[in-house]
């Protein structure tokens, strides 16, 4: 199984055992499928082509994250240094080990959200790098938070913090929730699990 990277868009999928027949960022109505098809490749396959992260210091706490040769539609993400912790805005495709050391260096990253679904990138190979640091996908795209495994694992728990911005964004805690592992091609909800809770500004934890 290979987490496969659009060439077009840059963003890296979940993993498939082949190339997959379609990519939903392209396929999006801000986005285009590209003239002769899908087309893609894998972090190997670009490491191996010389593709490596270039990280620049635009102005005071504030890095830019980019790749050469540019990749995608040349995508580029922002590192916001802050004292309670660093913030990764916008993603890009690629990951290199140089580029870990150089961010752990700077204090590592806290957390990592996306303004638009061009900038996902490799977003869980980002989180993975620096401790599953949370990821924040915006509303509009939040139909579903979706996490894979490099291979399967047994959970005992599963934790989600919901917090209300009323007054100055759009984000609400859902009426519900549940979860759903995939077994196969087919997406099945967890029996037996505890109570799915919905408490604001804290994490809700069930098993």
């Amino acid at each position: 199984m290979k987490s496969y990277i659009c060439v077009t868009c840059a963003v890296q999928q979940s993993p498939t055992a082949g190339p997959p027949s379609r990519c939903a960022i392209c396929e999006d109505e801000r986005q285009y499928v590209r003239q002769g098809g899908q087309a893609w490749t894998t972090l190997e396959e670009l490491a191996a082509k010389g593709h490596r992260i270039e990280i620049r210091e635009l102005e005071p706490e504030l890095t830019g994250i980019g790749v050469e040769p540019s990749l995608g539609i040349g995508q580029r993400a922002l590192l916001v240094r802050t004292p309670k912790g660093n913030f990764l805005w916008d993603c890009v495709g690629f990951i290199d080990s140089a580029a870990v050391d150089a961010i752990g260096a700077r204090g590592g990253i806290a957390g990592v959200a996306m303004s638009h679904p061009h900038f996902y990138g490799a977003m869980v190979e980002w989180s993975r790098a620096f401790g599953g640091c949370p990821i924040y996908i915006p509303r509009a795209d939040a139909e579903w938070v979706q996490y894979d495994f490099k291979q399967p694992r047994t959970l005992s728990s599963v934790e989600v913090y919901w917090f209300d911005d009323t007054g100055h964004g759009e984000c609400r805690v859902p009426k519900s929730w549940r979860l759903l592992y995939k077994d196969g091609e087919q997406w099945k909800p967890v029996t037996n699990a505890s109570e799915y809770g919905l408490k604001l500004n804290e994490f809700n934890r069930v098993t």
